[in-house]
């Protein structure tokens, strides 16, 4: 749940909506420059692997700020694009701190230093879990020989996070059995 406290839900009227976009204010200013900084996070189908441990920590202090500025839940209100982004994007990183799911910088690298897969990333075509799995493929064992298989787990549960999640997914992880805790506090602490 996005606010402790909350007394309401997501406004459904017009009028209502000018109180969700007051709320959302800090946090669509960080987003912003964010997206001003990082271009290729807004065109990307899963924007928070093109993002940098700096870029994350001032999103999830505005998505902080924005959470307890509203007197409802956010998380309810995902039919606004922005919010739909923090409940696909942010729930994870945020919820415990920005360097679990950066594991000292080395995810966010590695995606950087991979175009094909980043390609992958940027194409529309398909859906967009489909587009998630096949980025997941591909990168799967750049990740794991260059940061371990934390990342590995790290990136499985952001991906289950952002909402998508098969038994290909979870079987893919069987080969990670050397460090099955890794791997099972990855499953057994999703949302």
């Amino acid at each position: 749940m996005f606010c402790l406290g909350c007394y309401g839900h997501c406004p459904i009227s017009q009028s209502d909506n000018a109180d969700l976009q007051a709320c959302l204010e800090p946090f669509k200013n960080a987003f912003q420059e964010v997206s001003r900084i990082r271009p290729n996070s807004e065109s990307s189908v899963f924007p928070l692997l093109f993002m940098s441990p700096s870029d994350l920590r001032p999103l999830c202090k505005a998505l902080e700020r924005a959470k307890s500025g509203c007197s409802f839940d956010l998380q309810d209100c995902d039919t606004d694009p922005l919010v739909d982004f923090a409940n696909k994007n942010l729930r994870f990183v945020c919820a415990k701190q920005p360097k679990e799911f950066v594991v000292k910088n080395c995810i966010y690298f590695v995606v950087q230093n991979n175009t094909k897969c980043q390609s992958i990333l940027r194409s529309k075509t398909k859906d967009t879990c489909d587009t998630i799995f096949d980025f997941y493929n591909c990168v799967e064992n750049d990740l794991s020989d260059r940061c371990g298989t934390d990342a590995v787990a790290t990136l499985v549960k952001a991906v289950t996070g952002y909402g998508c999640s098969n038994k290909a997914l979870a079987e893919k992880c069987t080969k990670y059995l050397i460090n099955r805790t890794v791997i099972d506090y990855a499953f057994l602490t999703q949302f």
